[in-house]
């Protein structure tokens, strides 16, 4: 039997001072075997960095700080990214550190292996629900 500790954390407990504790914690990583971290909205842990290199926020540093206590790691967001190469490289290492180097250019086969990513449009395909958006130009006259 596989048993799975799940924590799932929304970035603003990350925004406070002091961030969420997680129950047997310590500082080697992977300490909690068997555990998944889910945080959602990630692209707030994103280095927010136009320069040539990404410079962690205070929330990336608390997420960093966290994550490699976990063994299986998912970021949920419907936002993309800053369009930062440093930030985007940088978040990616958070998630899967033996895949992704701060500063190191992501290759799309890396990228694809670690990225579910789902259009509306997708979603239409599958099961609808979406309504289609249409753009009428009105004239005047």
């Amino acid at each position: 039997m596989v048993i799975l500790q799940i924590h799932i954390f929304h970035v603003r407990a990350f925004r406070r001072e002091r961030y969420p504790i997680v129950a047997g914690e310590s500082d080697r990583p992977c300490s909690l075997t068997g555990s998944l971290l889910i945080l959602d909205e990630a692209h707030h842990a994103a280095p927010a960095s136009g320069q040539k290199y990404a410079i962690d926020s205070p929330i990336t540093r608390a997420v960093r700080d966290i994550a490699h206590r976990f063994e299986h790691r998912l970021f949920l967001s419907a936002t993309p990214h800053n369009g930062h190469s440093n930030s985007f490289s940088a978040l990616l290492e958070i998630l899967d550190p033996q895949r992704f180097c701060r500063g190191i250019p992501v290759t799309a086969k890396y990228r694809d292996e670690v990225i579910v990513r789902r259009l509306k449009d997708d979603i239409r395909q599958v099961q609808g629900g979406f309504a289609k958006r249409e753009v009428v130009r009105k004239t005047n006259g």
